[in-house]
């Protein structure tokens, strides 16, 4: 993570992980981050969580970046890209959604209009409903 320490997605499985692939550099990335964080927002952060990869940036350009957005997403580095390629991540901005059990159950790729949207669907069908 941005302040140094580690993550492993194994320790939140049981949630839905929302990954957003990203770089400074890049245009989609910055309109779609914030739409994906508003997204991941609306639900309980017991449920669902999101992490905002960076590729290949410094600690010290991605910190003065977020914080002239005032973003307050966990942000993860990937300096090597080595995660953004485990996740086929070739093209930012590249959004997985891994499902509760682990496993990757949607990719979206770009910052297409009407992501917000179908996020939000796809993550609500994720969360197990609550029995009472």
């Amino acid at each position: 993570m941005i302040d140094g320490s580690p993550i492993k997605l194994s320790e939140l499985r049981g949630k839905v992980v929302v990954l957003d692939f990203w770089a400074t550099w890049c245009g989609p990335c910055i309109e779609a981050l914030p739409k994906v964080s508003k997204t991941v927002a609306e639900f309980d952060s017991k449920d669902v969580v999101l992490i905002a990869v960076n590729q290949g940036e410094s600690v010290e350009q991605i910190k003065k970046f977020s914080e002239r957005r005032s973003w307050t997403f966990p942000i993860a580095l990937d300096v090597d890209s080595e995660i953004g390629d485990a996740f086929l991540a070739s093209s930012l901005p590249t959004t997985v959604i891994i499902g509760p059990a682990g496993e990757i159950e949607f990719i979206h790729v770009g910052a297409a209009p009407g992501l917000a949207s179908q996020m939000q669907q796809e993550i609500q069908g994720l969360i197990k409903p609550v029995s009472k």
